[in-house]
């Protein structure tokens, strides 16, 4: 009897290759989205700052905006980096647990509006940056790398989901009646 293979890079190696090129674009894009300038804050016409997101933890915490600071981390920096991984996980690994690999697609899957959290997070950052009335904000080249990837993110996550569900179906219909 044939093996069935049970994984995404097994069954679709295909679009498994894809889906770890554009995770490696959307780890590019993420680590310029975090490092780079997501906003240049004028005041008064004369004095500017630039903020990035890291500059912009880096404040909080000397700012001792603690609650802040850990919101924005947690929601910026460490849930995109475990959805990341998880993803790449998941389409290059051979030999997962059924249950297992089900489990952690359909939690980022569920959980994945979360990563919208993000959007929330940057305007938060632009509050605690303490504008004056004579502030202009101009949004950088960092803020559009980091919604790309978190975008890049969404539609991985939802691709991975539709093949999984492939897989379940394949998975069944090659079970012996």
């Amino acid at each position: 009897m044939k093996e069935q293979k049970t994984t995404i890079a097994e069954q679709f190696p295909k679009e498994s290759k894809t889906i770890q090129f554009v995770l490696l674009i959307t780890v590019l894009l993420f680590i310029a989205g975090i490092f780079f300038p997501i906003l240049t804050i004028t005041k008064l016409l004369v004095v500017s700052n630039e903020v990035s997101i890291v500059n912009g933890l880096i404040q909080l915490l000397q700012e001792q905006q603690y609650f802040i600071f850990i919101v924005i981390f947690l929601f910026s920096i460490v849930l995109p980096v475990l959805k990341l991984y998880y993803l790449f996980l998941l389409s290059a690994r051979k030999a997962v647990e059924d249950n297992t690999y089900s489990m952690y697609l359909q939690l980022m899957h569920r959980y994945g509006r979360w990563s919208m959290l993000d959007v929330f997070v940057i305007a938060v950052l632009i509050m605690t940056v303490k504008l004056g009335v004579l502030a202009s904000v101009k949004i950088e080249l960092g803020m559009f790398f980091f919604t790309t990837a978190v975008v890049l993110l969404m539609i991985i996550t939802s691709v991975m989901v539709r093949l999984e569900s492939k897989l379940v179906l394949i998975s069944k219909d090659a079970l012996p009646d």
